[in-house]
């Protein structure tokens, strides 16, 4: 099928309705979005090399910032340990949620990873902080 003249195949992703958002003719540049493209290369690397991680931790890539954050769902402080063990950098308590009789704390590895920031985030009951001190 031949287009009209002066149009292409592909016309209506270029609808002006659509301010030229999925115009094919414009070139596509990286610099947007390239805080998450670094997170996300950095995450594929850190899993290619600590693949371990994807058995205890669920990540998140922030659309504003190049942040990669890791959630801990199993293993609790010993995993956080670990990760602090080859990614360096700090461990501090956060805040404290939850009900009276359950009380969690936040503890955050903050770090970096080939350049990007890192946050690993666990949350465990203050009673069980407690016991192992």
């Amino acid at each position: 099928m031949n287009a009209p003249k002066g149009r292409s195949d592909c016309a209506g992703l270029s609808d002006p309705r659509l301010g030229n958002l999925i115009n094919p003719r414009k070139k596509v540049t990286l610099t947007r979005n390239s805080t998450q493209i670094s997170a996300a290369t950095a995450l594929v690397q850190l899993l290619t090399e600590h693949p371990e991680l994807s058995e205890h931790l669920t990540w998140s890539i922030s659309r504003t910032s190049p942040v990669l954050v890791g959630y801990i769902h199993d293993g609790g402080m010993r995993v956080l340990a670990d990760c602090a063990d080859f990614l360096g950098g700090s461990i501090r308590a956060g805040v404290e949620h939850g009900s009276s009789a359950e009380r969690l704390r936040q503890h955050v590895l903050t770090a970096r990873w080939r350049d990007v920031p890192v946050e690993i985030i666990v949350s465990v009951p203050v009673r069980s902080l407690a016991v192992a001190a």
